[in-house]
């Protein structure tokens, strides 16, 4: 009866335990910086791979960091953007089952934006900003062009 009961335990813990290190997925995890050091918030992080259907998008946090469980195994090009940094794209990256890739602090470079000159043309305005009166003046040629026959 203890050789039995020692048995159903071990066999148990066995079972469940291979049961619960079945992983099917990896994780990616980063730290997105600027030049000085400081976290950039808001910073989309896109993973692409031949191994996953369509593209997986996420935003870091306020500290700059970001997390993504549940991908599958395999190889993956990643790019960073921000509105006011230039992007990054990390190519190679591969993700392994039931492992977190870290990619540590990544440091993004200041974008350099240029706007074409804009110019402002204006001309007199259709209406009088200045005067609050309605009306208009007529003169001679206006009654002249009017129809003034009747059948």
């Amino acid at each position: 009866m203890n050789k039995l009961l020692t048995s159903i335990i071990i066999f148990t813990f066995v079972f469940f335990s291979t049961i619960l290190a079945q992983n099917y997925t990896g994780k990616i995890e980063g730290r997105i910086l600027d030049q000085n050091g400081e976290a950039i918030p808001l910073t989309s992080i896109t993973l692409s791979s031949k191994n996953m259907q369509g593209k997986r998008n996420i935003v870091s946090n306020k500290n700059g960091y970001f997390y993504m469980p549940g991908l599958p195994a395999g190889v993956y090009n990643i790019k960073i953007s921000h509105l006011t940094k230039q992007n990054l794209i990390i190519e190679n990256v591969l993700i392994k089952l039931g492992k977190t890739t870290s990619l540590g602090d990544i440091k993004l470079k200041e974008k350099v934006s240029e706007i074409d000159e804009v110019l402002v043309y204006s001309g007199k305005p259709v209406i009088d900003a200045s005067s609050a009166s309605i009306g208009l003046t007529l003169n001679h040629k206006v009654y002249e062009t009017l129809p003034v026959e009747r059948n």
